[in-house]
């Protein structure tokens, strides 16, 4: 048998073997057992319940002692004290490891129904009471301890007003105060005190307990550390104590953070931590300050820089794979405060225009970039404008969702009217939808004759010169559609009005020239003219040259020089002499 560790009390039991059967007490130490049995005896109550004194000569073993206590005794009914005492005799007699033992030798706590008053407040009696449950079970070492369990430990020494009074049923407790000397590691008990793992020092003394058992050699060491490590290492206590006392709790990190506060612990670093470590925004910070340390950044713009190879190299990539992999998001989600730009990304989505609230916020930023106060404002704008103060953004074009700027207004700004005549730049493609230029004429005619309402006459536009008409705005780009001439112009818009290119204030040269634009001209006249009979010649020659330039022949007439010489040229086959 190896000896204890630690000095067992004065009255520890010293044995030797004798045969191969039974173990006899040695002699000098019985005696002086015996002697101190006696005196006790003398001092007590003559009631006292202790068994009597036996010849100890005689009695060889715990079989004799037992039988001389059933002797001494009788048959009356034992008290509770004695039913326990019993119970005691019966393991001390049938445990192997406990070795046989006298009357005289028993123990107050064994022998007495009642100590006497303020006995465990005595250490020393404390520590003859743990001595003695050593023997008990057969401890030889300070750390054979840890495997005691205490329920046994009470119903097997009858210790209850010992642990319970003094260590709240704590053998961890106990052992720490009846052996001051040792070092104790109290989480490798089966339960430690109630408290102990919310106090940060006891925390620390099990991780420094702990670095050498799994291989920590330095304090980086611990991010490779799991909680499952903690768990198979006695810590699964401390693990449950954190994330009960914490939601948050409960992970390596946090328990790092208690027991080694002076250490800048991060997050992302440990191989355990929950994976809603990211949603925490202050975790996240951490992460993006210590990027932008190292990528030499100092101002928030510089995060427009930002990338998602950024953040994977510099041990990221599961904050970017909780935030969907989007650096965006992530840095929204830490600076929630912060105005981001999406357009401004070096880095972003070819796509980014697509969703309508991020092309609304970028045309809201350019109005305020661009000092435009209301809706006309826009019409000046260019896309040099655009890219001046928005960069590379470029949201309009052949090969964009958008193909021109009204089409991006009108869809950001749906419930304005939009005059895309007005704008600085009109494709040459939007001209040439008949649509548009209908509208675009209906706008300019409404600007033209205001007092007019919603009732529209055609026949008005006869009073409009081809200058005025350019001078309302766009209508020079219409034109050249309709090779500068208004009259063209307004048939091709309006087709289904009768025009009559003579009623315009402005008609060219060209237009009389042309036999057939004559003879539509004379024939309209000849209408208006009451009981005109076109057969008879002598009535044309009566058309007063006066009523044709009234009529809008004037430039006509100035061509032939009188109605005669017009008529000739119209109907040569007709005698016009008379």
């Amino acid at each position: 048998m190896h000896r204890l560790s630690f000095q067992l009390s004065a009255h520890s039991l010293s044995r030797t073997e004798v045969g191969t059967k039974n173990l006899k007490w040695d002699t000098k130490f019985i005696r002086t057992t015996a002697s101190q049995a006696s005196a006790a005896s003398l001092s007590t109550d003559k009631s006292s319940r202790c068994i009597p004194h036996a010849d100890i000569d005689t009695i060889d073993d715990a079989s004799e002692i037992s039988a001389a206590s059933n002797a001494s005794q009788g048959r009356r009914r034992r008290s509770t004290g004695e039913y326990k005492r019993s119970k005691i005799f019966e393991t001390m007699k049938t445990d192997k490891n406990t070795p046989q033992t006298t009357v005289d030798s028993v123990p107050e706590w064994v022998s007495q129904d009642r100590l006497p008053v303020g006995f465990w407040n005595d250490m020393k009696n404390q520590r003859r009471f743990f001595d003695w449950a050593a023997h008990l079970y057969g401890i030889q070492k300070h750390s054979d301890w840890y495997t005691v369990n205490v329920d046994d430990f009470l119903k097997k020494t009858g210790a209850g007003s010992l642990l319970r009074s003094k260590y709240n049923s704590s053998m961890a407790a106990a052992c720490r105060a009846v052996y001051p000397e040792h070092q104790w590691h109290e989480w490798l008990f089966s339960k430690v005190s109630k408290g102990f793992w919310k106090d940060a020092t006891n925390i620390r003394r099990y991780l420094d307990w702990l670095a050498p058992v799994i291989g920590v050699r330095k304090m980086e060491d611990w991010y490779s550390v799991g909680i499952s490590q903690l768990v198979s290492n006695h810590g699964d206590h401390l693990v449950a104590t954190t994330r009960k006392s914490n939601p948050e709790g409960g992970t390596m990190v946090s328990i790092l953070r208690l027991a080694f506060p002076e250490h800048e612990w991060l997050d992302w670093k440990c191989v355990s931590q929950h994976h809603n470590v990211w949603a925490d925004p202050e975790a996240c910070r951490q992460m993006l300050h210590r990027i932008q340390e190292k990528m030499g950044w100092s101002s928030m713009e510089d995060w427009y820089r930002i990338s998602n190879k950024i953040i994977e190299e510099n041990n990221g990539l599961s904050m970017l794979i909780y935030h969907d992999q989007s650096a965006q998001k992530v840095l929204r989600f830490a600076f929630p405060d912060h105005d981001w730009l999406p357009w401004k990304f070096q880095n972003r989505s070819k796509n980014v225009f697509s969703d309508l609230n991020v092309l609304k916020q970028f045309m809201d930023w350019i109005s305020k970039q661009l000092d435009i106060s209301d809706f006309s404002g826009w019409y000046r704008v260019t896309s040099k404008d655009v890219r001046k103060v928005g960069g590379k953004a470029e949201i309009w074009g052949r090969k964009k969702l958008y193909k021109t700027l009204p089409e991006v207004l009108r869809a950001v700004y749906p419930h304005h009217t939009w005059l895309e005549w007005k704008f600085a730049s009109v494709p040459p493609a939007w001209w040439a939808d008949p649509s548009n230029q209908r509208r675009y004429l209906d706008s300019v005619y409404s600007g033209l004759f205001p007092n007019q309402g919603n009732k529209v006459n055609l026949a008005d536009w006869y009073g409009i010169t081809t200058e005025h008409f350019v001078r309302t705005g766009s209508g020079s780009l219409l034109m050249r559609y309709y090779k500068g001439s208004l009259p063209h112009t307004l048939k091709s818009v309006y087709p289904e009005h009768e025009w009559h290119w003579w009623k315009f204030r402005q008609v060219s040269a060209r237009y009389w020239s042309v036999k057939e634009n004559q003879r539509e001209f004379v024939d309209w006249v000849a209408r208006q003219v009451p009981d005109f009979d076109p057969s008879k010649p002598s009535t044309w020659i009566a058309l007063d040259a006066e009523k044709m330039k009234e009529l809008g022949g004037a430039t006509l007439l100035e061509q032939f020089g009188s109605v005669e010489k017009l008529m000739e040229n119209l109907y040569q086959a007709t005698s016009w002499k008379y």
